[in-house]
């Protein structure tokens, strides 16, 4: 399948995750901009398709941000509830990890079944206030639908600490 291809069925995906609020929509062109600079990861079926998708974010060389994880939302193919944003969730973080050695990884997300998935990988719940406020400027882009723009440090998104998965000690 093309990158570009690729790009657009999971931009799709992002905006049907965004219309039941849970996840910011990404663009084709963000997708296609992370994946071109190698900090988009596409976990693949069989054939080549799309199952799974994360990516991370570098807001400084001491802080990295992995998160966008959506997995094909299509019940009729049943690739939900299987463990595929757990791998690419971890793939990504191993992918940042070697970018950024010594920087800390963060997840950060106000949808349940992330906090749920994040929780059973053995990401460790941060104060919010543990972060620099520059992450939250995500929230405040022009055009982001995100529920809480402008509620730092009231924000209801769940900060997670992920470092540690890098190194696979949970």
């Amino acid at each position: 399948m093309l990158k570009e291809n690729i790009a657009v069925t999971i931009a799709d995906w992002t905006q049907s995750e965004a219309d039941r609020g849970k996840m910011l929509p990404k663009t084709t062109k963000e997708i296609l901009t992370e994946l071109s600079e190698g900090r988009g990861y596409v976990l693949p079926d069989s054939e080549g398709a799309p199952i799974a998708y994360c990516r991370y974010l570098v807001w400084s060389p001491e802080l990295i941000e992995v998160g966008s994880t959506v997995v094909d939302p299509n019940p009729g193919e049943g690739k939900r509830r299987k463990g595929a944003g757990t791998r690419v969730t971890l793939e990504t973080i191993t992918m940042a990890h070697t970018k950024l050695l010594s920087a800390r990884i963060i997840g950060l997300t106000e949808n349940p079944d992330s906090e749920a998935m994040i929780t059973k990988m053995g990401g460790v719940v941060k104060e919010k206030s543990a972060i620099d406020p520059v992450v939250w400027e995500l929230c405040a882009k022009p055009g982001q639908e995100c529920s809480h723009l402008g509620e730092f440090p009231d924000c209801p998104c769940t900060l997670f600490d992920l470092t540690h998965l890098a190194y696979n000690d949970k």
